[in-house]
């Protein structure tokens, strides 16, 4: 390395799989992954401005746990992140509904992943339905949803 910072591992990746008209439907879709950090949940939160269950371990304890969990927000964005890779500028008109299920916690890695389950011709468009999950290290769920959009 020459200087400067090493690359992030989890960092955003373009996908070698996006929607098409021809994408059949049982088409995985290119899975991500993200190792999760207190300090990218702090970066996420606001910190040291922001101090609650999901940056601090006096307020997470406060509240039950036995340190602080990440934000399903920030989840949530894995699964838009990879929504928005696959659709491309398809995913205007589209939909993204999420279902948080599981917990995420400190130094987990999570992989989001998806599939094709239906298409559709509307007029000129082909309008894809994908389901998406997030999981952990231990292969549970921590977030479920579907998205539809449109092929490019």
């Amino acid at each position: 390395m020459s200087g400067g910072l090493p690359p992030d591992p989890t960092g955003y990746r373009d996908s070698t799989v996006q929607a098409s008209a021809d994408t059949q439907v049982g088409q995985e879709l290119e899975p991500i992954v993200k190792h999760v950090t207190l300090d990218k949940s702090r970066i996420y939160q606001g910190w040291p401005e922001v101090r609650n269950r999901h940056t601090d371990y006096q307020a997470a304890q406060a509240t039950g746990l036995t340190e602080p969990n990440i934000n399903g927000g920030q989840t949530a964005e894995y699964l838009g992140e990879l929504f928005i890779k696959f659709f491309g500028s398809g995913f205007v008109g589209g939909s993204l509904l999420v279902k948080f299920i599981g917990f995420v916690s400190i130094n987990d890695t999570v992989t989001v992943r998806g599939v094709v389950t239906g298409t559709e011709t509307e007029g000129n468009r082909v309008k894809l339905t994908v389901d998406l999950w997030a999981e952990n290290q231990d292969r549970v769920k921590v977030l479920a949803g579907t998205a539809t959009g449109y092929a490019s």
